[in-house]
Formats: C-alpha cells, structure tokens, sequence
C-alpha cells in the first residue's frame, strides 16, 4: 500500500514469518490426502486488497487471495509472492481443492476482517515492499520456482497490457469467477465489497433492500393534486345536477310565464 508502486531495496534480512491457519496460532498439520506440488498445480492470485482503507497503517493490512480450480489439496510449503521490489516465501499450509488461502501482510487482517472464518497465513508486516497502489505486480511460484500466476494492475503492463484498472481505496480487485484465468485484465472486476476467501458476489446482489412500507407512497405535491381532483369530480356532480333540475324546472317555469302574460 505504497504510492510509488513497488519500488525500492529491501534489508536482506528476510522479516520473521508467523504463518496462521483458520484458528489456530501454528501451521497446519500435514494432510492425510494426497498433496499436489506438481508445477502444473493450478493456484491462481484470485483477489487483491492492495489499497486499505482506514487501517493505521494500510501496508500492514494488505492481503492476497489464493485460489485451488485444482482437484486435490496443494501444499504451499515453498512457494512465493513476488512484487515489483521484493520476494515473500508462503508459510507451510494446504489449500484445498477449489479451497481458498488468504496471504496477509500482519495480524492485523484478523481485526479487520472480523468476520472471516476461512483459512489464511501472516507475513512478516509487508507484502513485498507493499503494495503500490497506483499500479504494481505480483507473481506466485512454486517451489519450484515455476510461476504459476502473475497479474499487474494501474501504471503497471509488465505482465498485463492493459493492465487490471486501479481501484478506489478500500476495493479490491477480483476474478469475477473464482479461478477463472485468461490471463487478461478483463478477468478482474472492481469488488466495492472485497470477499477474503470466498467467491466475488456482483455488488447490486450485496446491497440490503430498501426499507417499505405498506403504505402508499407519494410524489411530492401528490396530496395536493389528489385535492384538486376531489374538487373537480365534486363540481362537474353539481354541474350535472344543476343541469338535471333545470331540464325539468324549465317547462313548468315557461308556462306560468306564458299564463301570467
């Protein structure tokens, strides 16, 4: 969450890594199921909060989404995310098939997130050398070394050209279907409401229906043109009936003139 946009030398001293799964406090135990770590595994980077809004310190609470379109759970022992600047190693864990992983800058993403009950790890405080926000890249490999996903957004076409449109702060940016990989910029979306570990929901399905009420509403000036049509339809009925007395008043009424003259 930097504006310059990833640059810059980094200590070569690699901070400490306090991996987190779900709950727990240490990495996860190894699987009982079989693990893929075949290169060709297909992990995707599926949503990026690079831009925090209102966090004390916006680098801290950065975050990255990992998605498994695989079909079996893949350990991440080895594996890396890479910025334009910097190289972060994954902490142990196993993202499960068509599971997500949130990668997190710092602790802090639990107190942002409070309502996040999926799997994530924590960084050492930073992703790369955090985030840029007007534009930058990130890569994953394996441990292979091999890249298996890379996305640039903003002032950034070193990997995507165009490159995934910036997004106000406190978006985030994200595939609009989990895993879904064309590797163009299109395959993004802004998501007004970001989603760690779970699928981009379009923003209209998000919003709370308006409050109604049962009763009728109206235009403003609507009472008053309901009086003005309660005073017509009442004075075309005394028209009519001035009308229909006179049709009948106005024989007898001739004829005693006719007699008086």
């Amino acid at each position: 969450s930097q504006d310059g946009g990833g640059g810059g030398n980094v200590d070569d001293a690699a901070p400490p890594i306090h991996p987190v799964l779900g709950e727990s406090t240490k990495p996860r135990a190894v699987h009982a199921v079989p693990v893929d770590n075949a290169p060709a595994a297909r992990i995707v980077i599926n949503e990026v909060m690079y831009d925090p809004d209102g966090a004390a310190d916006p680098a801290a609470a950065e975050w990255v989404e990992l998605y498994n379109a695989g079909n079996t759970p893949v350990s991440l022992a080895g594996w890396s995310l890479t910025d334009a600047a910097s190289n972060d190693t994954i902490p142990s864990g196993v993202i499960e098939s068509h599971g997500y992983v949130v990668v997190a800058a710092s602790d802090s993403f639990r107190t942002n997130n409070p309502g996040f009950t999926g799997a994530y790890v924590v960084l050492g405080g930073r992703i790369g050398n955090s985030l840029g926000n007007h534009g930058d890249r990130l890569i994953l490999r394996d441990a292979s070394g091999a890249t298996t996903d890379a996305i640039s957004w903003g002032t950034d076409t070193s990997i995507l050209k165009p490159a995934i449109v910036d997004v106000p702060s406190g978006h985030s940016i994200e595939r609009r279907a989990a895993g879904a990989d064309h590797d163009l910029a299109s395959d993004f979306v802004d998501n007004l409401h970001p989603s760690p570990g779970g699928p981009f929901v379009a923003n209209a399905a998000r919003q709370a229906p308006k409050a109604t009420s049962n009763q009728p509403q109206a235009l403003p000036g609507g009472q008053r043109s309901l009086d003005w049509l309660i005073w017509a339809v009442s004075g075309l009925a005394a028209v009519a009936f001035a009308v229909a007395v006179a049709w009948r008043v106005a024989p007898a009424l001739s004829q005693r003139m006719r007699r008086q003259a």
